[in-house]
């Protein structure tokens, strides 16, 4: 199984999104005050996730949502095909660690996944030097571009060979 590990903030709710959409500035403010509401009130960007899940479908990767903020049955409700998504796994790890690079490798590590890609807004300095291959590099504040999904293409492909 291969699987690409997103960052769903940046990618899916990114700068170029929320500034084309005034109406989601107010809802994102209500992350701090009022979390549920928050999640009664977001959108994904739709294209983004259009994008996101042709790339799997015909690439056969599968998504999995870095962090703990998006649940599975979010992102299945945001438009998310439920075929593109990972298997969620009970994963071990310490109480109160939030660190997504930990949480990611011991979810491939779960899953025996063969190969991985990580996009997103994630500090690259945390990955070690043998991980840094698996990070696919994107402007800040775009999300998922056209660009980007091309690059994803490429990457699953040449990966696919090994």
């Amino acid at each position: 199984m291969r699987i690409l590990y997103i960052e769903v903030s940046s990618m899916m709710l990114s700068n170029r999104y929320i500034t084309n959409n005034p109406d989601l500035a107010n809802v994102i403010g209500l992350r701090l005050v009022n979390p549920n509401e928050f999640w009664e009130h977001v959108q994904l960007d739709i294209e983004s996730v259009s994008m996101l899940n042709d790339v799997c479908r015909t690439s056969g990767v599968k998504i999995f949502p870095l962090g703990i903020d998006y649940s599975r049955e979010f992102l299945i409700s945001q438009g998310v095909d439920a075929s593109v998504l990972a298997p969620d796994v009970t994963i071990r790890m310490r109480m109160d660690d939030r660190c997504v690079i930990r949480r990611m490798l011991s979810h491939a590590a779960a899953v025996g996944a063969d190969d991985w890609l990580i996009i997103g807004d994630v500090n690259v300095d945390s990955l070690k030097s043998q991980f840094i291959e698996h990070y696919v590099d994107s402007v800040f504040g775009l999300g998922v571009t056209p660009e980007l999904i091309s690059v994803l293409y490429e990457r699953v492909n040449e990966n696919s060979d090994r």
